[in-house]
């Protein structure tokens, strides 16, 4: 009777044991398997950064030119058990200056796509199976009439209906003399109001993470005939373009 016991208990624990290197074995795959924003500790890229920003009504057109490095510090398990990747911005305006620190952002995978989490702003990057044509919600966790400050002007619908589309994973994209496996990412798209104009498009490469991210938001309070990269009262045009990554 007690060898029986025994026996029962040993089997009960071997099978605990299956699961928990199961579970381990499982976790680690999905964390590792979205080859287009890898979430090891260590990685970084840094970017060439530039903006165009408009103010006083549209009378006034910032331009800015700096350098951006992200890279992933740590990770942790939240409460939830999922792994956060930590990551730290870092910015220069010329190249031989050192980088100073500008703030944290993080990373996550939840419900099978990768999650970025910025000022606060919690975006689906993208799916993390990505096919062309696939459509998703960038900002399922964004209340759409949250207010953005942007240099001083206050922004209520940026992030109104986001329209998430892979729309390429097959075209290379040209880094140095390499072309590199590309995921291309639409997150909105305006396509017939003539008072905004709002375009983000990712592009993010394979075993790499983000290459490119061209941004337009811009607003009027009115049609007209005028482009309204011309005519725009307020807003923000900005592209962030690779540079290096390890």
């Amino acid at each position: 009777m007690c060898i029986r016991f025994n026996i029962v208990i040993l089997t009960f624990l071997i099978s605990l044991l299956g699961l928990s290197c199961a579970d381990e074995y499982d976790y680690s795959y999905v964390l590792n398997d979205n080859n287009y924003l890898p979430l090891e500790k260590g990685k970084y890229i840094i970017y060439s950064s530039d903006s165009i920003i408009y103010r006083g009504g549209g009378s006034v057109k910032d331009t800015i030119t700096s350098f951006l490095k992200i890279e992933n510090i740590d990770t942790f398990l939240n409460t939830a058990g999922e792994r956060i990747v930590v990551r730290h911005h870092w910015y220069k305006y010329k190249d031989e200056e050192a980088w100073k620190f500008k703030k944290r952002s993080s990373a996550f995978l939840r419900d099978q796509n990768v999650l970025s989490t910025e000022d606060n702003i919690t975006l689906v990057k993208l799916p993390l199976f990505p096919r062309k044509n696939m459509k998703f919600v960038p900002t399922i966790y964004v209340n759409p009439d949250l207010e953005v400050e942007i240099s001083g002007e206050i922004f209520t619908n940026l992030h109104q209906d986001w329209n998430g589309k892979i729309l390429d994973i097959a075209t290379p994209y040209a880094y140095e003399n390499n072309k590199i496996n590309a995921c291309r990412v639409q997150m909105v798209a305006d396509t017939l109001l003539k008072i905004q104009k709002r375009k983000v498009v990712e592009i993010y490469g394979n075993n790499i993470g983000l290459l490119e991210r061209d941004e337009v938001f811009l607003f009027d309070d009115q049609s007209g005939n005028a482009p309204i990269e011309v005519r725009a009262k307020k807003g923000f045009i900005h592209k962030l373009q690779i540079m290096e990554y390890n």
